[in-house]
């Protein structure tokens, strides 16, 4: 029969030197590992237990001390596995009536357990929130009302897509809703930066307005000075929801500086911009620099350079508030134009297709246009001087009455009336062949209020006369009455001739004032309609 044998100690030996050598750990070494593992499962398990950070009291109490408000809750879970977590329901922050208010329908937090030791939170998503602004309550957006620091948790992202922003603008109204598609969160911590990531639908103007950019860290105790910077895109604005004007605006720019003043710079294109007193669109394009106080949104123009046909137009000003209504803001500018055409400005105002008149224009002006439900030319209000260089009138009458006028100035007064007298006879226009057609200019001073222009020490020439006249356009029925006094470059005597004289006959018995060899002078007025003006000479004060 078999004999079993021993192994001898020193075989033994040499295997547990063998599993030595190979790097095995022995048995022994085992438990203790394990030992030592449980154990600090055990002591983790236990501090967790007394610190686990997504209790409902926990989490309250961290939010409360964020917000500086009261949160509420419904429905509440924590979550273990595979993340550490909670998910509440039904989450109100607020703090009192004038503040305000935040409400999300869920609140998800996914942690991790690694991120405990650190306080980190990988992610957060917030769906349904809605932020409730009440009538004057940005200012409390960014107050301060506690001396508490927020706690030291930081948060990876968060996600708040589908968000709302109601921001209150009176009793009874309906509030402007900022309803964002996308609002991502990245890198919140108590002493750093957050970048953000949104895409929204503006209330005014109602457009898609993409944000990219970062802001913070947030100054709490004075929330004006807190750091932003960033870019924006602003496309399909619909400029028909402010009173007076129209088109489809899209921007393009980037922002930078603090919540209190904020840098921007961009360009605005607008193919079909027009105001509603007249029917013709232009393409304004402008290129701006302005500083915006994020905490009011007020405005400082320095300055914007917007283009249209030709024509170029500098505006340096502000656009403040609040209005009497707490909904809209008066802008008061500067604008200047180094060059520019009549016809480009004329288009904006009348409905004709052609514009009454063409030429070069220079310009400066103060205008200011406050808020208020009437058209644009009821409430702008403006004060300024112009000057029109080689002026010529679309309507041939029009510009033919000026040719007329220039040629009896210059002496001519024969041709002229045998020209007439044969066009009454045959129904010809020999007048218009032998006229020399004539470029005007004119300067003067304007203020413009409710659509009526006032002009005084208007200088108007043509070659041959000039006339110094006052009085008012209307803007919407292109109505005209103006006087004042014309001089002529030759005496009356070669201004006109015999009986049927269209001077002589509005003269009557009246002598113009002569004087000398250097001409006459006589007292004119101007009635009628832009297109259709009617000239008249009145007698001089005094004359005999």
């Amino acid at each position: 029969m078999p004999v079993r044998t021993e192994p001898s100690p020193t075989a033994s030996a040499a295997t547990g030197a063998n599993k030595r050598r190979r790097g095995l750990p022995s048995r022994k070494t085992v438990w203790m590992v394990a030992a030592c593992v449980v154990a600090l499962l055990v002591v983790g398990a236990s501090v967790l237990a007394l610190h686990w950070p997504f209790t409902r009291a926990a989490l309250i109490r961290s939010l409360e001390q964020d917000s500086q408000g009261q949160v509420r809750m419904g429905s509440f879970q924590e979550t273990y596995f595979p993340h550490p977590g909670a998910i509440a329901d039904n989450v109100i922050f607020e703090r009192d009536a004038t503040s305000p208010r935040l409400t999300i329908r869920r609140l998800t937090i996914i942690g991790s357990y690694f991120g405990l030791l650190h306080r980190y939170i990988p992610h957060i998503r917030a769906d349904g929130a809605v932020l409730s602004v009440p009538a004057g309550g940005m200012g409390e957006l960014f107050a301060s009302h506690s001396e508490q620091h927020p706690t030291s948790t930081s948060v990876g992202q968060i996600d708040a897509d589908g968000a709302q922003i109601l921001v209150a603008t009176g009793i009874g109204d309906q509030p402007l809703a900022f309803n964002f598609r996308q609002l991502k969160l990245r890198e919140l911590s108590r002493d750093s930066a957050v970048r953000f990531d949104a895409s929204l639908q503006s209330p005014v103007p109602v457009g898609d307005l993409s944000l990219q950019g970062k802001v913070g860290p947030f100054h709490r105790d004075q929330a004006g000075t807190t750091p932003l910077s960033g870019t924006y895109s602003f496309q399909n604005a619909k400029l028909d929801q402010f009173s007076g004007v129209g088109g489809v605006l899209s921007s393009e720019g980037k922002f930078e500086g603090q919540l209190q003043a904020i840098t921007l710079d961009g360009t605005t294109d607008t193919p079909d911009f027009q105001l509603d007193v007249g029917v013709h669109p232009v393409h304004l394009k402008t290129k701006f620099h302005v500083i915006v106080d994020g905490t009011n949104g007020d405005m400082r123009l320095y300055p914007v350079d917007a283009s249209f046909g030709a024509t170029t137009v500098i505006a340096r000003g502000t656009i403040q508030g609040p209005s009497e209504d707490k909904k809209s803001k008066t802008v008061a500018v500067d604008l200047t134009c180094p060059s520019g055409t009549v016809q480009d400005l004329l288009r904006l105002f009348v409905h004709d297709d052609r514009s009454p008149m063409s030429g070069s224009i220079t310009f400066q002006a103060h205008a200011v246009l406050p808020p208020g439900p009437d058209d644009f030319l009821s409430r702008v209000r403006v004060q300024g001087e112009f000057g029109i260089r080689d002026g010529r009138y679309a309507n041939a009458g029009t510009q033919q009455k000026v040719d007329i006028l220039s040629a009896r100035a210059r002496g001519q007064a024969d041709k002229i009336e045998d020209d007439q007298d044969r066009d009454n006879k045959n129904g010809t226009t020999t007048v218009s062949r032998d006229l020399q057609p004539v470029l005007s200019s004119a300067k003067a001073r304007v203020a413009l209020q409710k659509g009526i222009a006032n002009f005084s020490q208007l200088a108007f020439e043509v070659p041959g006369a000039t006339a110094l006249m006052h009085g008012t356009y209307d803007l919407r029925t292109r109505k005209i009455d103006m006087q004042g006094s014309a001089h002529l470059q030759t005496k009356l005597s070669g201004a006109t001739t015999g009986v049927k004289s269209f001077l002589l006959k509005v003269v009557g018995p009246f002598r113009p004032h002569q004087n000398g060899d250097k001409g006459s002078t006589v007292e004119v007025q101007v009635t009628g309609t832009y297109g259709r003006p009617s000239f008249a000479v009145q007698p001089m004060k005094g004359g005999h």
